[in-house]
């Protein structure tokens, strides 16, 4: 038989350099989401009331270069988690069939109800007559 699962213990510490630089590039992101809100209030602050189009043209090139900055860093960090997903399916798929697989055979939980009679509870829920439904099968 299987050695029980821990994710937090087999699974985190090798991702957990990913998670980080996850949390990273979505910080420097947020951070770069305040762009449009930062042009319009210097516009209004400094622009309007110079009325300078060298200004205006300033800012305006810098907040396309920091859009596509930010464009960039939310690419790089859709393909992080993307690259984390994959790494989680291949350390977990194994383990998470194993238990779907067996579960059908265990007969007994912790409480005591059948895996099978739970099953055949969902069957029964669609039949006709509502006694049937919590019946517990015969072995």
């Amino acid at each position: 038989m299987a050695q029980p699962f821990s994710w937090p213990c087999e699974v985190s510490p090798k991702l957990r350099g990913s998670f980080a630089g996850v949390v990273l590039f979505s910080g420097a992101i947020n951070l770069l989401t305040l762009t449009g809100s930062v042009f319009m209030l210097q516009v209004y602050d400094r622009v309007i009331p110079s009325r300078s189009v060298p200004t205006l043209v300033g800012l305006a090139l810098l907040a396309a270069g920091l859009y596509a900055f930010q464009g960039l860093l939310d690419l790089i960090r859709g393909r992080m988690l993307v690259r984390i997903g994959a790494s989680l399916h291949e350390s977990l798929s194994e383990r998470v069939f194993e238990v779907i697989v067996r579960l059908p055979l265990l007969r007994r939980s912790r409480d005591g109800l059948s895996f099978r009679w739970l099953s055949e509870c969902s069957d029964r829920s669609r039949s006709e007559t509502p006694d049937t439904t919590f019946r517990e099968p015969s072995p």
